[in-house]
Order: C-alpha cells, then structure tokens, then sequence
C-alpha cells in the first residue's frame, strides 16, 4: 500500500518533523515549551514501549511450546483428514489421499 496510517486517516501528507534542540529560539518562553514538549514525548514513548512489553507478556503467558516429531501429523494434513472424514468418503480414500 505504502501509505502511512496519518496519510489513510487525514488523506494528506504527515507534516515534517524536525527534532528541537536547545537554544534555537531566542524566545526564552517559546524555548521552555519545545524542551518540555520534547520530554513528554519522550515519557509517552517510553510509555507505549512499556505497555507492548506487558501485552506481548500477557499474551506470551498462554502459550504452550510444543516440539513437533518428523513422524507425526502436520497441520494441512490434519485438516484435509477432517474435511474428508465430514465429506463421509469411504475409508480407502481417506488412505490414498494421506499417503
């Protein structure tokens, strides 16, 4: 697609962002606010960083690791027995269709 979600969400081209360093402004007031505004943003990614590591945490909590043999059943297979078996073929069928 090779858009981005503010380019699909507002159908115009995201503004630049050009990074804020100290004392560029000789305006002692405007100067305070961007370095405040550069922290906050700083604090709310740290924030998202910390809320996407306890998601994938909580999410990771669930899963069970299983090891796989060479010898045993594969997920396609598993469902193509299934959808045989429930379209009621006879049993040599089912046979040739796994090997």
């Amino acid at each position: 697609m090779g858009k981005t979600p503010y380019k699909i969400l507002y159908r115009v081209v995201p503004p630049i962002h050009i990074p804020y360093t100290s004392k560029d402004l000789p305006l002692e007031a405007m100067d305070q606010y961007l370095t405040q505004r550069k922290g906050m943003f700083k604090l709310i990614r740290s924030n998202l960083l910390q809320s996407q590591n306890i998601m994938a945490q909580q999410a990771n909590r669930k899963r069970i690791e299983r090891m796989l043999s060479v010898g045993g059943i594969s997920l396609c297979e598993a469902i193509t027995l299934s959808i045989i078996i429930s379209s009621q073929m006879s049993f040599s069928k089912i046979i040739s269709k796994i090997l």
